[in-house]
């Protein structure tokens, strides 16, 4: 289940009926697909996502020095810049941006948010890193209804 979820709300048990438990995925088998960068969440969410999201610059670095692809996609479209932007990791976003992420990535298929669109959603717009991406010459445009 993704980490943004409240293990037991009503969403989380949404989640599960449509994605199924993963609970069948051994430890060992988790991590491997962890070394290897892989797809661990049924969602498409990637180790990589998972620290981008959570502002772990270490597992971050981790992730990419053993092969995660910065611009790799959830089901969604997000990929981690999206979620060190949601969630305001400025460090996260400095370090994904310098490793190739793609500033101005949109969600759902080229049909939604970029990060900076995201970011202002979730923290407004006098957020750090709001005020980053901006500094960054990053576009904010937002999903397409």
């Amino acid at each position: 289940m993704p980490a943004y979820l409240v293990k037991g709300s009503e969403e989380a048990q949404r989640w599960l009926s449509t994605h199924g438990s993963h609970e069948a995925d051994t430890a060992s088998e988790r991590a491997a697909k962890r070394e290897r960068g892989g797809k661990v969440f049924g969602t498409g969410t990637t180790q990589l996502h998972s620290a981008a999201q959570q502002g772990d610059v270490d597992a971050v670095l981790d992730a990419i020095e053993g092969g995660a692809d910065v611009h790799a996609k959830d089901n969604n479209g997000w990929q981690p810049l999206h979620e060190a932007a949601r969630a305001g990791h400025v460090e996260v976003a400095e370090l994904l941006k310098e490793k190739g992420a793609d500033m101005n990535g949109r969600t759902n298929k080229g049909r939604g948010g970029t990060p900076l669109w995201l970011a202002r959603q979730s923290l407004g717009d006098e957020h750090r890193i709001v005020e980053w991406f901006e500094a960054m010459g990053a576009l904010d445009i937002g999903a397409e209804l």
